[in-house]
């Protein structure tokens, strides 16, 4: 499969000669900021782009469109340029040029042999902003709430005003944006899926970002999490949009500080699973929820669809570690007791000898035989323990 770079994809969309477009790739144009600096000025096209170039124009249309491709390529310089000067405001809304939107179809087409249909790919504004955040150097990725999320084959709605932070500690700034309530759990699967399949496909130059058949596992998975049953019950849509918000949060900041593609953090399961599969049913025993609406938080601990030997030995750990932890508060209960007490004197045996101990064993005559029962017993022969029947 033949590879084309990001400025010859643009030229064939604009119909410019192959022979143009190969004589660009000798000279190491790849990107159209390269096509854009090499003329400053429209005027300058005619010398340092048609005629160096040294091809033959048959058609004056080809001409045309080697000059319309330079003025795309110098649009987007001298934006950027505005952009970072501050004298344009950057909107990542804006539509895309329609030729990079066929351009992204005919590569996707020639890489996976099918194209996504309307209800796959985000609108045209959404479209257009996860195609500027994903392709800018470096990448950067936002959280689009799943109420703005809104397919191609959706009708466009203009929604209520929103307020949202754009950075902690400063002022929150409110904004015109299309909402629309999401209105189960099927609608919400369709919106997620789009998103995520618009940025396998905004991404289609470079498939090691994120590639459709790692966006495809990422998907089933979503998909199993949001249709799985909790003791019987499904958890309510707010549960699923709260866990859809946190993952987008662990992907944000794996992109835009960490680096990494939407590949590896997709991969990496154990970062954001236990957000959509971490629930307690309403009315489910130990069950505690923020605000007094049940089922709308995770609590931690709650565990789904689990085997019955695991809720077994989780119960169990659970009544070992009550019965230490009563053992150690009757302990600590007890040490208290005994400082608080006053401490009674203790007793002891005095070590001196007692003078009429030593009379008496002086005066007993020494035991003849083993003792007492006629020479029968344990005593021996030299025991001078007196006899208790003698008076003193």
């Amino acid at each position: 499969m033949e590879c084309f770079t990001e400025l010859a994809r643009l030229a064939m969309s604009y119909n410019v000669p192959s022979a143009f477009i190969d004589w660009m790739d000798s000279q190491g144009l790849h990107v159209p900021d390269d096509l854009a600096i090499v003329a400053a000025t429209e005027t300058q096209v005619d010398d340092k782009l048609l005629a160096a170039s040294g091809v033959e124009f048959q058609l004056l249309g080809d001409r045309v469109a080697v000059t319309r491709l330079w003025m795309h390529c110098r649009g987007r310089v001298d934006r950027e340029a505005g952009v970072r000067s501050g004298r344009i405001a950057q909107n990542s809304d804006d539509s895309l040029d329609s030729g990079i939107t066929t351009d992204l179809q005919d590569l996707w087409y020639r890489r996976h042999c099918f194209t996504l249909s309307t209800a796959r790919v985000l609108s045209d504004t959404l479209f257009a902003r996860r195609y500027k955040e994903l392709n800018s150097n470096p990448r950067r990725l936002t959280i689009i709430l799943p109420e703005n999320l809104r397919t191609s084959s959706s009708i466009e709605k203009r929604g209520g005003r929103l307020s949202m932070t754009i950075e902690p500690g400063m002022p929150t700034t409110a904004q015109m944006v299309d909402a629309e309530t999401v209105s189960g759990h099927d609608e919400f699967w369709t919106r997620v899926r789009a998103d995520f399949s618009t940025m396998s496909l905004v991404t289609v130059s470079a498939p090691e970002f994120f590639p459709y058949d790692t966006c495809e596992r990422f998907l089933d998975n979503v998909r199993t999490w949001l249709f799985q049953r909790f003791n019987g019950t499904q958890a309510p849509l707010e549960f699923y949009k709260d866990a859809y918000n946190k993952t987008m949060q662990v992907f944000v900041e794996g992109v835009r500080t960490g680096n990494m593609s939407l590949k590896e953090l997709t991969a990496e399961t154990s970062a954001y699973q236990h957000f959509w599969t971490v629930y307690t049913p309403a009315g489910a025993a130990g069950g505690s929820h923020a605000g007094g609406r049940q089922g709308s938080q995770p609590t931690p601990g709650a565990t789904a669809d689990v085997s019955q030997d695991l809720m077994a030995e989780v119960a169990r750990l659970r009544r070992d570690l009550q019965r230490q932890q009563g053992h150690h508060d009757r302990q600590i209960i007890a040490a208290a007791k005994s400082k608080a007490a006053p401490a009674e004197p203790r007793r002891y045996r005095s070590r001196t000898p007692d003078r009429r101990d030593e009379e008496r064993r002086r005066r007993s005559p020494p035991r003849k035989g083993n003792g007492k029962g006629k020479g029968k017993g344990k005593g021996k022969g030299n025991d001078r323990r007196h006899d208790d029947r003698r008076r003193y």
